[in-house]
């Protein structure tokens, strides 16, 4: 990599991230007891680096979604390894149950339509 064309992003406490590898550069980080590489950020102990590279590189994590790593190596922090998914389960498993989830799952993330040109 060429490190002269290389801009990292700063996500405080003199940490930063390579939006193009996910790698972050800092003194301090360390892999936690479930695989998640983490580190001491903003005053919080232990926030994974997952997460502080999806919002450096791709934007906020919206309430209710969590950073999936896709190819399930907790700490494999590239980008392009990262997704957001829905964190919402169902109550329980009556029908009546699973249709209310169904349905707050489609009011929350079903896209509006678009309006037809005339």
């Amino acid at each position: 990599m060429d490190t002269a064309t290389t801009t990292l992003v700063s996500i405080g406490d003199n940490h930063y991230v390579d939006p193009a590898t996910g790698l972050i550069f800092s003194q301090v980080g360390y892999r936690n007891m479930y695989g998640y590489m983490v580190m001491d950020h903003d005053g919080k102990r232990g926030v994974g680096q997952h997460r502080l590279v999806h919002e450096a590189t791709k934007g906020p994590i919206p309430d209710g979604l969590v950073v999936n790593h896709i190819n399930s190596v907790r700490h494999d922090n590239r980008p392009e390894n990262l997704e957001l998914w829905a964190s919402r389960q169902p109550r329980g498993q009556r029908v009546s149950d699973l249709i209310e989830w169904a349905e707050e799952i489609l009011r929350v993330y079903k896209p509006e339509p678009k309006a037809e040109v005339a």
